[in-house]
């Protein structure tokens, strides 16, 4: 629906308008939500850039984005570490692990 409603707004208004970026923003949420990670980047990589050009970079809602981008990365990564970890835990000695992990910027966490 959020597709739509974008395809919608890009006929509609000006390639930069603060509505296209609204939507591209929740449809990235969405497949955030969902962990489409691939999905997601691109959508609100584009929200950023629309909003920085037509609000600016102290704009509100520009900062709201960009602070939605800093979650997702974070998650992004979180995740991958996370399927990393458990790679290494099924194939690795756990003598070699902690190392490993140290160099690879993993943190070792008792709950996985």
């Amino acid at each position: 629906m959020y597709l739509q409603a974008i395809e919608i707004r890009k006929i509609a208004l000006p390639e930069n308008h603060p509505s296209i970026a609204r939507g591209l923003n929740n449809q990235a949420n969405l497949y955030n939500s969902q962990g489409k990670y691939d999905a997601a980047e691109p959508l609100l990589l584009q929200a950023i850039e629309i909003l920085k050009q037509s609000l600016g970079e102290e704009h509100p809602n520009t900062q709201t984005v960009q602070k939605n981008y800093q979650i997702f990365f974070n998650k992004k990564n979180n995740t991958f570490n996370n399927k990393f970890k458990d790679i290494l835990q099924r194939w690795i000695p756990s003598k070699f692990l902690d190392k490993i992990m140290l160099r690879n910027g993993i943190r070792k966490n008792n709950h996985s």
